[in-house]
């Protein structure tokens, strides 16, 4: 990840430390969000996810669960970074999602 980070950022490798603590910070804390408002969500909504994410098997079923348009999708042998990880399996089951509310 670092390596990775290195690569393609404009403020240089020392910047990493600075990322990766706001990141840990946002990942522990947010988003806040409560359960009444996710109830609220109408609009379709595709939950995604890895096989080996680092958020939790079960705080993803409670987002699934609790919004009530949603479809979920686990992407398998990935990680949190699936997009990077899986690009066909992902954006295929992004588009397919998509394309499946255009034909209602």
């Amino acid at each position: 990840m670092v390596k990775r980070y290195d690569e393609i950022t404009p403020d240089g490798p020392a910047h990493f430390p600075v990322v990766f603590k706001k990141t840990m910070k946002m990942w522990l804390n947010e988003p806040n969000i409560e359960k009444e408002e996710l109830s609220r969500i109408t609009a379709l909504t595709l939950v995604m996810t890895a096989d080996r994410d680092g958020v939790s098997a079960e705080h993803t079923l409670e987002l699934f669960r609790t919004i009530k348009n949603s479809q979920l999708c686990v992407i398998p042998g990935a990680t949190h970074f699936l997009l990077s990880e899986k690009p066909k399996a992902t954006t295929g089951a992004i588009l397919e999602f998509l394309l499946k509310d255009q034909k209602g």
